[in-house]
C-alpha cells in the first residue's frame, strides 16, 4: 500500500479501520449499533471492488507467475529505435523455443524496476492496458504492427529459470527500443541479453536488403543543452537489376572483386575458425541514379549495384548518391 498515491491510501486506510471500529461499535451493545454496522457496507463494498481490480495490476500479475517480486534486480540495454522489429522479433523467437514463456502485452510508462517494486506515478499505471500498436517496414513493399510494449514471463521451476523479458519502445526521443530483463541472478540475466542480441543480428530485417538512411538532427538550445535527440530511420530500396553480364572490366579488376569480397563471404565459416573476423563493411562506389549499364566505364557502379544479389546476408546502405557502404554479418 506504500505505492499508492496518499489520497487512495487514505481511503482505503479509513474503509479498514471503520469496518473493524463498526463491529467493536455494534458488538459492544452500544446505542444505534445495528444502524452502525449497516453504514460499514459502503466501505465493505468499495474494499471488495479494490481487490477484484487488484488481479487485473500488471505487478500482481507478474508475481503470480514468477514468485517473490524482490527476489529479481533488472537489467537494462537500450538500443536506437532503428532496432525495435529486430528485438522484438528475437525475444519472440527465443520464447518460442520454450513453452514456459508467457506472453503478456500491457503498456506502462514505468520501467520494470519501478513495476517490480510497486512504484507507480499513478495508482491507474498499475492496471493492465492494451498497448498501442505501430506500423513499421518490414521490407520494400511490407509493414508489420507490432506491440509498443511487451512482456515474457517464466515462472521459475526445476528445469527453467525464472524472470521477465520486456520490450518495449520509446516514441519520445531519444527513440530508443529499451531491452528490459528480470533475473535473480546475473548471468541468466547478461545471457537472456547476449541470446537476444545476437538473434536480432542474425535475423535481422535488415539482412539481404538495400536502404536508405534518413537522419533526423538533433536540436540544442541556446545553452548548448540538447532538446531533441537526432533519429535514425532506415528506408528500404528495391535492389538494382543488374547481373554479371552487365558488368564491363578487366579480369584483373574481376578477380580481385572475386577474391576479396565474394569469396570472403562464401568462405567466411572457413575464415572465422582461423581466427579472423565474420563481420566486415567495405565501401564501393557508383552513381545511383540510371545509366547505361552496357557503356564502357560504368563497371564501378554495375559492380556496386549487383553486390547486393551476390551476398544474400550482406545489408548495402547507401550513404549518398555515390556512395554505397555494404556490410556483411556475422551468423554467429
Amino acid at each position: 500500500m506504500k505505492n499508492f498515491p496518499v489520497l487512495f491510501n487514505f481511503f482505503l486506510v479509513v474503509s479498514a479501520i471503520y469496518i473493524v471500529a463498526s463491529i467493536v461499535y455494534f458488538l459492544s451493545g452500544s446505542p444505534f449499533g445495528a444502524y452502525v454496522l449497516v453504514t460499514a457496507i459502503v466501505p465493505l463494498v468499495f474494499l471488495t471492488m479494490r481487490q477484484a481490480e487488484s488481479r487485473n495490476f500488471i505487478d500482481n500479475k507478474i508475481g503470480s507467475l514468477i514468485g517473490n517480486l524482490k527476489e529479481y534486480s533488472v537489467y537494462t540495454k537500450s538500443l536506437p529505435g532503428y532496432r525495435f522489429v529486430d528485438v522484438y522479433n528475437a525475444v519472440s523467437f527465443l520464447a518460442s523455443q520454450s513453452p514456459s514463456w508467457v506472453q503478456l502485452e500491457s503498456q506502462h510508462t514505468e520501467g520494470l524496476a519501478q513495476i517490480l517494486n510497486r512504484e507507480f506515478y499513478a495508482d491507474a499505471n498499475r492496471r493492465k492496458k492494451m498497448p498501442e500498436r505501430v506500423a513499421r517496414l518490414i521490407g520494400e513493399a511490407a509493414e508489420g504492427f507490432f506491440p509498443v510494449d511487451s512482456f515474457w514471463l517464466r515462472a521459475p521451476s526445476v528445469l527453467a529459470v525464472g524472470g521477465v523479458v520486456r520490450v518495449k519502445r520509446q516514441d519520445y526521443p531519444p527513440h530508443e527500443v529499451v531491452l528490459e530483463v528480470a533475473a535473480k541472478e546475473p548471468d541468466h540475466a547478461e545471457e537472456i541479453i547476449k541470446q537476444v542480441m545476437n538473434l536480432a543480428s542474425n535475423q535481422s530485417i535488415f539482412k539481404n536488403k538495400m536502404i536508405e538512411v534518413s537522419f533526423e538532427q538533433e536540436v540544442k538550445d541556446a545553452y548548448g543543452d540538447i532538446e531533441r535527440n537526432e533519429k535514425v530511420d532506415p528506408i528500404f530500396l528495391k535492389k538494382p537489376p543488374v547481373t554479371a553480364g552487365d558488368i564491363i572490366l578487366d579480369d584483373e579488376t574481376r578477380r580481385i572483386i572475386q577474391r576479396t569480397v565474394i569469396d570472403f563471404h562464401e568462405r567466411r565459416e572457413e575464415l572465422m575458425k582461423v581466427g579472423l573476423p565474420g563481420r566486415r563493411a567495405f565501401y564501393s562506389t557508383g552513381h545511383l541514379a540510371p545509366v547505361r549499364l552496357t557503356r564502357v566505364g560504368t563497371f564501378l557502379t554495375n559492380s556496386t549495384l549487383q553486390l547486393p544479389s551476390l551476398l544474400p546476408e550482406c545489408l548495402s546502405c547507401t550513404l549518398s548518391q555515390f556512395v554505397i557502404l555494404h556490410v556483411c554479418f556475422s551468423p554467429r
